[in-house]
């Protein structure tokens, strides 16, 4: 009995990185609606380092401006999106594909 334990929780484990994962891309698909984009590159001369997709994600989505000093707060619309994964995922799970509508 204690295998089928082990497998739930690296299956816990696995599926909770999961979620994190697409969370951050909800983030993006939420800023992908935004005129201007937060991540897109405007104007003239402007270098990689700028505005990117990475530093979007650094500043944006993690909140992490300073890389050398993090601040380790929690990020609001992070844990909203990674709210809203969890309850996609749970009603697809436990109700079925065809009845996710309905959740």
């Amino acid at each position: 009995s204690s295998g089928i334990n082990a497998e739930y929780g690296g299956s816990f484990i696995i599926v909770t990185y999961y979620m994190v994962v697409l969370s951050y891309a909800a983030m993006f698909f939420v800023a992908s609606f935004m005129s201007p984009l937060p991540y897109g590159i405007t104007g003239e001369n402007i270098t990689f380092t700028d505005v990117s997709s990475g530093s979007f994600f650094f500043n944006e989505v993690l909140d992490i401006g300073d890389y050398m000093n993090p601040t380790f707060q929690m990020n609001g619309a992070m844990v909203l999106a990674l709210a809203i994964i969890w309850i996609l995922v749970y009603c697809s799970i436990f109700n079925g594909v065809p009845s996710f509508v309905h959740c």
